[in-house]
């Protein structure tokens, strides 16, 4: 199975996808793509290889995964915002054995990358291009906690603890590395979790939409968490 582990923030993505010194986790960097059949693209977001499902959790192409033993479900209902209305959808987050949150993401295809006239674009958002994610994965809703992660790994490198913060202070390889540990944990050849492609999280942040944000054209404060006065 393939499980991805990330943070639903695309700006943060963006300046830790290169540097990756994963400050708040990123670590939902930690986040994801359960299964082993998950689409993937390369770190230039180009479509790449799928590997076959295990016969025990093969998923067909656009049905959620499967889900693993001892994960726990619980559907919500949700205030979705969209470029168009807002409006209220059911999701199923389903809880891992550290209580992470994951959410199912469906097969598909988008257009990755921006438009050549999308104002404030970067040049390494071209040339848009389709790309298709062949099978569904699971991803992290929210960023992993700092008691999430000691208890993989076995410590706390947080500058400012509270075990139901994000964690932080944490490298690529720390990441790479609680991936690897709650792979075995959870399942171990059956069961992998990895940090998600360029590819994926482009996708699973769009969720369907092609305006430069998923709220539209523009974003505002009341949507989203950060500095206005830098927007």
């Amino acid at each position: 199975m393939c499980v991805s582990i990330i943070t639903v923030d695309t700006e943060v993505y963006h300046e830790i996808e290169r540097s990756i010194v994963i400050r708040a986790i990123v670590a939902a960097v930690l986040a994801g793509a359960v299964s082993l059949g998950c689409g993937q693209g390369d770190d230039k977001g180009k479509p790449a290889p799928v590997a076959a499902p295990t016969a025990a959790h093969a998923p067909s192409p656009r049905s959620a995964p499967a889900v693993p033993p001892g994960w726990t479900a619980e559907t919500k209902t949700v205030k979705a915002t969209t470029p168009t209305r807002h409006q209220e959808r059911q999701i199923t987050y389903y809880s891992n054995t550290i209580n992470m949150k994951l959410v199912s993401i469906p097969a598909g295809e988008f257009m990755m990358g921006s438009p050549d006239t999308e104002e404030y674009r970067h040049v390494r958002e071209a040339p848009q291009h389709k790309v298709r994610i062949t099978r569904p994965f699971f991803m992290g809703a929210y960023e992993v906690t700092q008691e999430q992660y000691e208890k993989v790994m076995g410590s706390n490198p947080a500058h400012y603890p509270n075990a139901d913060n994000p964690v932080e202070e944490v490298t690529w390889g720390d990441a790479v590395e609680f991936c690897r540990r709650l792979s075995e944990r959870e399942g171990g050849e059956s069961m992998e979790y990895r940090l998600p492609t360029e590819a994926e999280w482009e996708y699973a942040c769009r969720a369907g939409t092609t305006t430069p944000f998923y709220t539209g054209a523009t974003i505002s404060t009341e949507e989203a968490n950060y500095n206005g006065n830098h927007a």
